[in-house]
């Protein structure tokens, strides 16, 4: 994992204005519940699933997530450095480790967002598919993520 995540910081930093900074986070793999309880004490102001089906679909979307005050990556059970999708996600959160590390100040955490999602798309292209492909997100549902409201 080191070496991965060694080639993703290299290629963060000479791909985008983010420092080349090689003490890595801590990663650890979690399953999507672990992913979802992780996800709702950091994004307290986020609003509640209003039923069950809405609160699972929620969980099972969420890949990855990186907690600043821990410095750790938090990956779903099964991810696989195989998978050009899966790696794309430790991607993402890499680039927001290394905004951390760049003491970046954002207005809103969706504007934190954007340069992952670039980032992670750009990794993607490289592979021969896309955010769109791999997630099924496409520009408007990036950038409706990505507003400060």
């Amino acid at each position: 994992m080191n070496t991965l995540l060694t080639v993703i910081v290299l290629w963060l930093s000479s791909n985008f204005d983010l420092p080349l900074d090689l003490r890595h986070p801590s990663i650890q793999f979690v399953t999507p519940a672990s992913l979802a309880e992780i996800r709702g004490s950091r994004d307290r102001f986020r609003s509640a699933p209003a039923d069950q089906a809405a609160a699972a679909r929620s969980e099972n979307s969420i890949e990855g997530l990186y907690q600043d005050e821990k410095e750790t990556i938090y990956l779903r059970e099964g991810w696989s450095e195989e998978s050009v999708r899966d790696v794309s996600v430790l991607v993402h959160e890499m680039v927001h480790h290394l905004q951390r590390v760049k003491q970046e100040v954002y207005t809103c955490p969706g504007e934190r967002e954007r340069l992952a999602y670039k980032a992670q798309d750009k990794w993607l292209t490289h592979f021969g598919t896309s955010l769109p492909d791999a997630f099924g997100l496409d520009r408007f549902s990036i950038f409706a993520k990505t507003l400060c409201f």
